[in-house]
Formats: structure tokens, C-alpha cells, sequence
């Protein structure tokens, strides 16, 4: 399978996902590993609930078990996002160079490069695909599939993490650089303000 082939489907597979399944992702990734019942109770869900979603992201390749941990009653297994459930690029559009890094779950980077901040919009469309394929391309054994892109702007950003509104270093107004760098990858496109990234 051709490495675009996988970004395609992994992005599909992303969208497939439950709320439930993104909340147990979003506490992992935020707190790491953690068992079924901090789980239930960090977000207030039955524990045969968690323990379903749980089960679906274990057989989706997602989390695996950990160790156990030994207190009262049954031993906890924990609970964490596995290295190679999937990996990320996050460009930085906020100075000269532009920096785009590879990343795991766990936020290590893999692949770093650096390209020259282009302000003309379609140039920087143009650049951003060059630079997610050329930093796809050097991903090493054992990473996952793509699964995203975010960037970051130094400017205002929609609500729904897409539309530059305002950007003064890219002298940009109304820019919908997600929507649009997410048709020309395949992927999933998340753009956010420098200051809350």
C-alpha cells in the first residue's frame, strides 16, 4: 500500500470513531496511562461503557494494556495509546523558517525540516503537500499511519479550527487553509492560534 493509500484510510477510519472513543483517546493522550476505572470515573461513564469502548480501540490497534498495579481488590491494568496506533505533522507557520515535524501519540518527534515561509496562499498550499510528503516519506519503522495535520498560525483563527481569519505575518484575511490542505492531503486539518497551540 502506497503511504497515501494509508494516509486515506487512517483518515477514515478517524472519522469513525464514537465521542466516547475520542474521550478515552483525549485523556490518554493528556494524562497517560490509566485504567478502566480512573477512566469511568475521570469521565463520568458506566464502567461497562469504558470497558466496551476500550475493547474496540485495543482490537482497532489504538491502546494497549500496560502493567498492573496492585492496591486494594483486583489488580488495575493500565491502559495506554500505543507508539504505533498512528502519527501526526505539525507545521508552524508562525516565523521564517517554517518549521513541520513528524510525531507519535506521545508527541516525540520523529522527523523535523524546516522550509521558507511563503505568504502568497497558493504557493504555501503548494509548499505545505511538498513538505507533509517529503516528512511522511522519512518516517521511521514503527510509527503509525498519518492520522492528521495540525498548524500553527500566529493570527486569528474559526472556531472550528479551519478558517485563518486574520493573520498580520502572512497578511492573510478569511484564508480556509484547513479545508483546503485537507483536500489536497486526505487528511484531517486542524488550525489553531500560536498562543493557545
Amino acid at each position: 500500500m502506497t503511504a497515501q493509500g494509508s494516509v486515506i484510510i487512517l483518515a477514515n477510519e478517524v472519522s469513525m470513531f464514537s465521542t466516547g472513543h475520542h474521550r478515552i483517546l483525549s485523556v490518554l493522550s493528556r494524562s497517560g496511562p490509566q485504567s478502566r476505572t480512573d477512566l469511568a470515573r475521570i469521565l463520568n461513564l458506566s464502567k461497562a461503557s469504558v470497558t466496551a469502548l476500550v475493547r474496540e480501540l485495543i482490537e482497532r490497534n489504538i491502546l494497549d494494556e500496560r502493567e498492573r498495579v496492585f492496591g486494594f481488590g483486583r489488580p488495575a491494568v493500565m491502559l495506554g495509546l500505543r507508539r504505533d496506533a498512528a502519527s501526526f505533522i505539525g507545521i508552524s507557520l508562525q516565523s521564517d523558517p517554517v518549521h513541520i515535524v513528524l510525531t507519535d501519540p506521545h508527541g516525540r518527534t520523529h522527523v523535523h525540516k524546516t522550509m521558507p515561509l511563503v505568504t502568497d496562499v497558493e504557493a504555501c498550499l503548494e509548499a505545505m503537500v511538498g513538505a507533509v510528503r517529503a516528512v511522511a516519506a522519512e518516517a521511521p519503522e514503527g510509527v503509525g499511519a498519518l492520522a492528521g495535520i495540525g498548524i500553527v498560525i500566529a493570527g486569528i483563527v474559526s472556531s472550528d479550527s479551519h478558517v485563518c481569519r486574520i493573520s498580520a505575518t502572512l497578511g492573510w484575511k478569511d484564508v480556509d487553509i484547513g479545508q483546503r490542505l485537507s483536500a489536497l492531503t486526505g487528511l484531517p486539518v486542524f488550525v489553531e492560534n500560536d498562543a493557545n497551540a
